[in-house]
């Protein structure tokens, strides 16, 4: 009862006095098994931090073999537009050539239907492989800006898996320096 009475009057003092959370912490630093528990939670939290980093990087992976695959795509559709850029301005002259040696003017040419036809179509793909190219430049970025944010992700699961090793060397010495102090 005079045990019980003399802790109840330091709880007092203590936190009268504002000490009550230092002598607290005195306490639950002088068990090995409280300091344990406190490393164990931070580690615990680093390690889904560095699960986290690590889930977040192949959603990064998966999307930038997506954004290959697309760009490959506007590649391919951007090389077949110049052959066919290539095919219709030979056309054109062939034509514009042939209509020229039949007779007609370069007004009556300007008019002529199958000449405005490979005119047309050859503006349709110009402005379709501007597009493309468009589409490609944005692929690329997205890709260098997805690549950038993996290798910050990696440099960062560097730092935490130094930290947990960090962090495990200490407890295993605090909780020892604990040990001794008891």
């Amino acid at each position: 009862m005079l045990n019980y009475m003399t802790r109840l009057l330091k709880t007092i003092w203590y936190t009268i006095t504002g000490r009550a959370h230092e002598e607290g912490d005195k306490l639950l630093f002088q068990n090995p098994h409280a300091i344990r528990h406190a490393y164990d939670v931070i580690i615990r939290y680093k390690q889904a931090n560095i699960q986290n980093h690590k889930n977040v990087m192949g959603q990064l992976i998966a999307t930038i073999e997506q954004k290959k695959n697309s760009l490959n795509r506007v590649n391919d559709e951007i090389d077949g537009l110049k052959s066919s850029i290539a095919k219709l301005l030979e056309n054109k002259n062939e034509k514009a050539t042939e209509l020229q040696e039949s007779g007609l003017s370069d007004e009556e040419l300007n008019q002529h239907a199958d000449y405005i036809h490979i005119i047309n179509l050859h503006n349709e793909f110009v402005t379709t492989l501007e597009e493309r190219t468009v589409r490609s430049s944005k692929l690329n970025r997205e890709i260098q800006r997805a690549e950038e944010d993996i290798k910050s992700h990696k440099d960062e699961l560097v730092l935490l898996h130094r930290s947990v090793e960090k962090l495990k060397s200490e407890q295993t010495d605090a909780v020892e320096d604990s040990g001794r102090s008891t």
